[in-house]
């Protein structure tokens, strides 16, 4: 048998030990891939977000995140002021956010939130184009991010 051959029977033969050890690696490993992310995570993410947005005072990420019937009244509002885009204090870091009793139905959702020196609040949601946005606060319970400007 030439030389060349058998480093070809040899390279045929590591490759296919490399690929049976590699399929018994991802089966041994759970397989199962990354952990899927819940509609409850993906809520809990946008409360979040949420909260760092108005501490920040982050006009444009506050409209962002809201539903746009909400984000439309905003902008209507004789207080609302298109120059504060932009003007955002980053070093701000957001006040810890506790979430209970959420709660997910179809495409709406509602939830307890508790954060230090604030009142409790609840907050609706809604999924728009197959993203959670805020939406219909209860009254007074989220402070305006303009009022302070």
């Amino acid at each position: 048998m030439p030389q060349s051959f058998k480093w070809w029977i040899a390279g045929g033969v590591t490759a296919f030990l490399l690929v049976v050890a590699g399929v018994v690696w991802a089966v041994s490993s759970g397989g199962d891939g990354p952990a899927e992310v819940t509609e409850e995570d993906r809520i809990r993410d946008l409360i979040s977000e949420f909260a760092l947005a108005v501490d920040r005072e982050d006009q444009a990420s506050i409209l962002r995140l809201l539903c746009a019937e909400e984000a439309d009244e905003i902008r209507a509002g004789a207080d609302f002021d298109p120059t504060l885009d932009g003007d955002v204090d980053v070093a701000v870091s957001a006040a810890p956010v506790s979430v209970t009793d959420l709660q997910i139905t179809g495409d709406t959702a509602r939830a307890g939130i508790t954060r230090p020196a604030r009142e409790p609040a609840t907050l609706a949601f809604r999924k728009e184009n197959g993203t959670w946005t805020v939406c219909a606060p209860a009254a007074g319970s989220v402070p305006s991010p303009y009022s302070s400007r």
